[in-house]
């Protein structure tokens, strides 16, 4: 009998020991997970919450990017995430993770369009394009549909590549016809007559399209409805440039993403009509900030 129990005893024991070991190891032999990020000697600093060594399996951490002054967080970097320029993130913990903060040199520019220093003056048969009160005005003055774009300043701070972020407000002048606003980015001239580039419009009847245009020719990559577009008022449009990804934003709501095939950092505003003129788009406090990313030291 006392055999029997001291055998019984022994062999509970050493099952116990095996599940219990089985279950608290992952792939390393341990049961929690570490997480380090790594970031450039200048430009800023990042925060995990929790602040912690190691992260029990499925626990969610948030990392925070804190830029110095006259830096930005230029992307995230690693492996099992997509690389993006959001601040905060959170990762799941699910194995151990090395990740990677880049910051970046910061150039901001602002216009409140309080003088016409920055744009140009244009008139001629079918375009207008000014400062007035405090806004920069373009106007289609056709009955025939036309687009015309005007390059936004400070291009080229970067060169001759850049990522960045940019925001403007834009109003619908001439609410009761179809009415487009939006830009044009990542342009090249191809010749003397021939541009590619790609535009976003976005129209006062709640549409949207965005399209590449190729040795002059037009191919619709997406023609959306249902925008939370303002017919009546202002509506602020973001952009987001990093590497060969756009993103694009509309009063404060995620609109749509395109990855492009060159990086031509390139932003230009645009005014377009559908048929019916004189229409015309009012834009207001433009911004825009160039990242000029840096290496880590063993880059």
């Amino acid at each position: 009998m006392k055999k029997t129990s001291k055998l019984s005893f022994f062999i509970f024991s050493f099952l116990l020991i095996f599940l219990l070991a089985g279950c608290s190891k992952n792939n390393n032999g341990s049961s929690t997970y570490s997480l380090n990020v790594t970031f450039p000697e200048e430009g800023g600093t990042v925060t995990k919450t929790p602040d912690r060594l190691y992260y029990k399996k499925g626990e969610k951490v948030t990392l925070t990017a804190k830029p110095e002054k006259g830096y930005a967080l230029a992307n995230w970097s690693g492996i099992g995430i997509e690389e993006t320029r959001d601040n905060p993130i959170t990762i799941t913990m699910l194995d151990d993770v090395d990740l990677i903060a880049y910051f970046g040199k910061s150039y901001e520019f602002t216009d409140d369009f309080s003088t016409g220093d920055n744009w140009p003056d244009m008139e001629d048969e079918i375009f207008y394009a000014g400062v007035e009160d405090g806004k920069y005005v373009m106007t289609i003055k056709t009955n025939t549909t036309n687009a015309r774009t005007v390059k936004a300043p400070y291009q080229g701070v970067l060169s001759p590549r850049g990522d960045f972020v940019a925001d403007v407000i834009f109003e619908y002048g001439t609410p009761d016809k179809y009415t487009q606003a939006g830009l044009i980015f990542n342009y090249k001239k191809v010749d003397e007559n021939k541009f590619d580039y790609y535009s976003l419009r976005i129209s006062n009847m709640g549409n949207y399209t965005l399209e590449q245009i190729v040795d002059g020719d037009a191919v619709t990559i997406r023609n959306w409805t249902n925008t939370n577009v303002n017919i009546d008022g202002g509506n602020l449009l973001a952009v987001e440039k990093y590497g060969l990804k756009y993103k694009f934003f509309l009063n404060g709501s995620f609109l749509d993403e395109v990855e492009v095939e060159e990086d031509l950092p390139f932003i230009a505003l645009l005014a377009a009509n559908k048929t019916k003129g004189p229409v015309t788009v009012y834009y207001d406090k433009f911004y825009i900030n160039y990242i000029e990313k840096l290496p880590l030291s063993d880059d």
